[in-house]
């Protein structure tokens, strides 16, 4: 085998050369998410400790050290319930896809991020001003903000669940 033969001197398509090349930024949200969901159910024995660590106080607004909890509150879950990640991840899966195809994986990541910093600010400043104690976790902001993209992106959309194999619609849902 000579020099040129060699598959990275070809033309043509460069391979990525990490793994989260090759996949959308929903997928490794949606994994991040779930990977997280489950460290904290297995190695803190249900007491929450990774949640409780990522989770927004309201006084973490005031202590510029804490901020990196203004995005890491959107990664972790209740471990007692589950359904609040469920249908954050679902509705992530099912109305951000067509969201990142429109924008582009990295800046859906921005949008994504960005909407997770913008929602927990508002929630530790309306806390904080009010003088309410509480802890923010889950994805919802992010989450729906992505809805919002995809309603206003896509105003004719008809989001569908179908099986092909015996044309029967379980549900057929217009965006707008």
């Amino acid at each position: 085998m000579g020099i040129h033969d060699r598959d990275y001197y070809q033309a043509g398509e460069l391979r990525p050369l990490r793994p989260w090349d090759t996949k959308s930024m929903i997928t490794l949200l949606i994994i991040a998410n779930v990977m997280l969901h489950v460290a904290n159910f297995l190695l803190t024995r249900r007491d929450a400790a990774i949640s409780n660590f990522f989770a927004l106080q309201p006084e973490d607004i005031a202590n510029p050290l804490e901020w990196f909890r203004l995005v890491s509150y959107g990664f972790v879950h209740d471990p007692s319930n589950i359904f609040h990640l469920v249908f954050n991840m679902l509705t992530l899966y099912f109305l951000g896809r067509q969201v990142e195809d429109k924008y582009g994986k990295w800046e859906f990541l921005r949008i994504y991020v960005a909407a997770l910093a913008i929602c927990g600010i508002a929630w530790c400043l309306l806390r904080y001003v009010s003088g309410e104690p509480g802890r923010l976790v889950g994805a919802s902001g992010a989450v729906t903000t992505v809805a919002m993209l995809f309603v206003f992106s896509f105003p004719n959309a008809i989001q569908q669940s179908c099986k092909k194999s015996h044309k029967i619609c379980v549900w057929s849902i217009s965006s707008w």
